[in-house]
């Protein structure tokens, strides 16, 4: 994962070769510790916390199923899944950076759609 580009500032980086939210494994990772660190509060996400992507102004949510800190070269965290799910993920621990901290999150279905 050592050579991806990442969004300056408070911007969310999404990895290009995956999917888009709402469409198999959508992968988003981000800052924790400079640039607006805009995933510091990632590692307070927990098993059964919801989430909402919001893109061109539809959202869609989804419930962190795991939570788990990897090496950096642990790639598989990109792949492709036959689900629907969303994968965030950003440096760890804070200031120290030698881990990545992911978090799987399920897509819920959308009730109003039924």
């Amino acid at each position: 994962m050592g050579g991806m580009l990442v969004a300056p500032g408070y911007g969310v980086t999404h990895f290009l070769s995956s999917a888009r939210p709402g469409a198999g494994n959508a992968v988003l990772y981000g800052h924790d510790d400079i640039e607006g660190s805009v995933f510091a509060n990632l590692w307070q996400l927990q098993p059964g916390d919801l989430i909402t992507v919001v893109i061109s102004g539809v959202g869609q949510t989804y419930t962190v199923t795991d939570r788990r800190v990897v090496l950096p070269t642990a790639v598989e965290i990109l792949a492709p899944t036959p689900d629907v799910r969303l994968t965030l993920f950003t440096c760890w621990p804070n200031n120290v950076d030698t881990r990545r901290l992911v978090i799987t999150a399920a897509q819920v279905p959308n009730l109003l759609s039924s």
